[in-house]
């Protein structure tokens, strides 16, 4: 492509940059380093450059591209010299309202960073770092934050750090909380950089500073930067230094604040003793668990099982599950649904006995709570309980609470139940859920969820494989025949599904004597789709039925088919014939 070819596409997308659609401003803006490469790195500084500065009152998606695009500018203007040229442009972008906007002016000014030697970030970031931090917008100072960490780095190896130190100082006192917000949150960054001793004399002091701030929007921020500080801190500096703040920020003022420490309370305690979560922390998160605030309890309650991995039997026993009968009464159904979805999980913290005794009650009553979520929690984590309880004790006390959800308001609420019945017969032995397993299905079979009536096919097929044949003679085949037999046709499907599926695990004697006698009820059905089933049914079953039954009752049947009225019957018989020949 000619010179005048290229500075043709130049004029045309420097035009679409102020086009009145902002699509096309932004597509345009995207290829920004083109238009700059394309330029030369002269025409770029004297032409490109100013030009940008025309386009700072545009939409906030373009600006946003601009900044992304400037991240990659200094070789396009002529490398690490003129580097200012570039900085100009990203230092106006930080002052702009939009977050995302400074946001990604910040990042190139970090990008910057990469390529730049630490004497010329020295020599162009700090000035204007210094610039921003002194200038009139207070969004400036804001990203500012995120560069005093890359500063310090740069200037550690000449001891000359107190000009970074001084501003960050003046950042956390800020009149502004959003600034002093952005100073708490770059504290993790610091810690990075940082020597173990200048972390505990200087970020500790300015933590401090920021735990206690009037503003609970900074105080959100904390527990994060109190986390990152206390994990390069010797184990008595952080009981002594970072534990009285995290006792702060639980009993904070603000909800949102002690939400935020409840939320964290596994990472907090992994970085002290049991001792100190025992007899520090843990009469903290009992306060959590009656807070008066919705929000602070659910978290709270959710979180039970992850404080309780650092404790006691004895402490678990004696303190929090004092609490239970509370939780699982709680007049908001979050609470209880939180509760629902996570005290399980003591199961094999606690063992068999203190399970039976302790949280099979509540289990128990949550099962049968009014809140179908906390139904579904209860019934989805059967696992964690079943796992720890003896069969005669799952049998006495749970079996009967547990099939009577088979009639759950909730589908969702069957579903999990019924996908569990494989390891209930499984873990129970034979004799507990054997006789009641053809009523209990056929419920499930006639469900009205056809989800339901599906997977209900699928667990059928599962038991059948655990307890042989005569579960096959007994449960399957009758209710196969029910099904059968009924004036809905969708449950006639589900009927022809069973035999399709079962049949593939009995034997050929069985298939010939028992399963080709109920095909034979539904092979001419009214319904086409009850015939195509059957058709689907002999490609599934084809290699078990003895020679003698595939001669005078499929091949017939399929030939049958392939003269069907309805033409997707006779695609399937297809299909199947096709298979047997194959």
């Amino acid at each position: 492509m000619s010179d005048s070819d290229n500075l043709y596409d130049v004029s045309v997308l420097i035009e679409d940059l102020r086009n009145d659609q902002t699509a096309v401003r932004v597509a345009a803006m995207r290829r920004l380093t083109e238009i700059a490469s394309i330029l030369g790195a002269e025409r770029t500084r004297d032409e490109l450059i100013p030009y940008l500065f025309e386009l700072i009152d545009s939409d906030d998606e373009v600006l946003v591209v601009m900044a992304e695009q400037l991240g990659s500018f200094l070789p396009l203007v002529g490398g690490s010299e003129y580097t200012e040229c570039v900085l100009d442009v990203l230092e106006k972008l930080c002052t702009m309202q939009e977050v995302t906007v400074r946001e990604a002016a910040t990042k190139s000014i970090l990008k910057l960073c990469d390529v730049l030697t630490p004497e010329e970030i020295n020599e162009y970031i700090t000035a204007a770092a210094i610039r921003m931090h002194n200038g009139e917008w207070f969004t400036s100072r804001i990203c500012v934050c995120s560069l005093l960490p890359i500063l310090y780095k740069v200037k550690l190896a000449t001891g000359d750090y107190d000009t970074v130190i001084e501003m960050y100082d003046e950042l956390c006192k800020d009149s502004m909380p959003m600034i002093r917000k952005a100073a708490i949150s770059v504290i993790p960054d610091f810690i990075k950089v940082m020597d173990k001793e200048s972390c505990k004399v200087i970020l500790v002091r300015d933590l401090y500073l920021l735990v206690r701030d009037d503003q609970d929007s900074v105080r959100i921020c904390a527990n994060g930067s109190c986390v990152a500080l206390a994990s390069v801190l010797s184990e008595q500096d952080r009981v002594t230094l970072i534990l009285p703040l995290f006792l702060e920020l639980a009993s904070d003022n603000s909800w949102r604040v002690r939400f935020t420490t409840v939320t964290e309370i596994g990472v907090i305690c992994d970085l002290f003793s049991k001792e100190i979560v025992e007899t520090k922390l843990l009469p903290e998160f009992l306060h959590l668990l009656q807070d008066p605030e919705v929000e602070v309890r659910t978290a709270a309650a959710s979180s039970l099982s992850t404080i309780c991995k650092y404790l006691s039997v004895r402490a678990i026993v004696e303190k929090v599950l004092t609490l239970l009968t509370d939780l699982s009464n709680d007049p908001c159904e979050h609470v209880r649904i939180g509760l629902a979805g996570d005290f399980l999980k003591l199961c094999p913290i606690l063992g068999t006995e203190a399970t039976e005794k302790y949280l099979l009650p509540t289990y128990t009553h949550l099962l049968v709570d009014s809140n179908t979520k906390v139904r579904l929690n209860i019934v989805s984590d059967f696992e964690l309980i079943k796992n720890v309880m003896s069969p005669e004790q799952l049998n006495g006390n749970l079996l009967p609470a547990l099939i009577a959800l088979k009639s759950d308001t909730e589908w969702r609420v069957r579903q999990t139940l019924l996908l569990y019945i494989p390891r209930l017969c499984h873990q129970l032995g034979r004799e507990a859920l054997y006789k009641e397993l053809r009523r209990i299905l056929l419920d499930y079979m006639t469900d009205e969820v056809a989800a339901i009536r599906e997977s209900a096919v699928d667990v059928l097929v599962k038991v059948l494989t655990l307890y042989g044949e005569d579960f096959a003679e007994d449960t399957v085949l009758p209710t196969a025949e029910d099904l059968l037999h009924h004036e809905k046709y969708v449950l006639r499907v589900t009927g022809v599904h069973i035999l399709a599926k079962a049949g593939v695990q009995m034997g050929e004697e069985m298939v010939d004597s028992r399963v080709i006698p109920l095909f034979q009820v539904v092979e001419d059905d009214s319904v086409a789709n009850i015939r195509l089933n059957v058709a689907k049914a002999m490609k599934e079953l084809k290699d078990k039925f003895s020679a003698e039954k595939k001669e005078s009752f499929m091949m017939p049947l399929l030939m049958k088919y392939v003269k069907d009225p309805d033409r997707d019957v006779r695609y399937f018989a297809q299909v199947a014939l096709d298979s047997v020949h194959s």
